[in-house]
């Protein structure tokens, strides 16, 4: 009678056990990590353009809402270096920017989340990168007036309205910013830089007297594939 007690009091040990092991694995089985490169996976990126990574976690029911984040990227076979370590909150996307380097090795990113009791999970992400692209630069232009409404380019504008030619390039490069107004022999250089491949810039004039004549902004963005240009011009009429 005893052994047959003991036997099933070695039976509901084992069983409580199991139990309690099948529990443990469930609740740490939906941290869900995600990193990905502009949005994807598996892309192509070129030496020089401005990229950014997104990562985070989206955890079911009963896992923690703040964790321990880790993000380390890893050029070819060479080492994990590490791009960020800190506090990351559940359902929030984090982002991080910067300009891809001069080395062609596929890149490997890695993104683990960490509970309070150690355990962990992790979401990889690859993608390649290729030299600069041998295509000119491409911008995109537009016009904000008083720094409040964006306009088309070749509208009219208020005279002594303040005109800002916002501009922005698919490639990073040097960029120069020129006006003209209608009948002048020769345009004015407003401003020279270097710019970031999708990145926003303004430079602004005063805009002139009620002339009815067209001022022309012209944008050239230069680098080692050549140079883009864009103009956007508007009138005060």
């Amino acid at each position: 009678m005893s052994s047959t007690r003991s036997r099933a009091g070695l039976a509901l040990a084992f069983c409580l056990l199991l139990c309690a092991s099948a529990l443990a694995s469930s609740a740490h089985a939906a941290l869900n990590p995600f990193v990905t490169v502009e949005g994807s996976c598996g892309i192509n990126v070129s030496v020089g353009q401005r990229i950014c990574i997104q990562y985070g976690y989206n955890p079911t029911a009963g896992e923690p809402q703040s964790a321990v984040g880790l993000l380390t990227i890893q050029k070819g076979s060479g080492p994990q270096v590490q791009l960020f370590n800190g506090q990351v909150f559940a359902n929030t996307p984090n982002e991080l920017c910067d300009l891809v380097g001069s080395s062609l090795e596929p890149r490997t990113l890695r993104f683990t989340v960490r509970r309070p009791d150690g355990t962990s999970e992790t979401a990889t992400c690859t993608y390649t990168v290729s030299s600069q692209s041998q295509t000119p630069p491409q911008l995109t232009t537009r016009l904000l007036i008083n720094r409040q409404t964006f306009v088309a380019c070749g509208s009219h504008v208020a005279s002594g309205a303040t005109v800002h030619l916002v501009f922005s390039s698919n490639q990073s490069g040097t960029a120069e910013v020129w006006i003209q107004k209608e009948g002048a022999t020769s345009p004015t250089l407003l401003a020279r830089g270097s710019v970031s491949a999708g990145v926003n810039y303004a430079v602004g004039v005063i805009a002139g007297t009620a002339d009815g004549k067209m001022r022309t902004f012209t944008v050239n963005v230069t680098n080692a594939a050549g140079t883009g240009t864009a103009t956007c011009a508007y009138v005060v009429p």
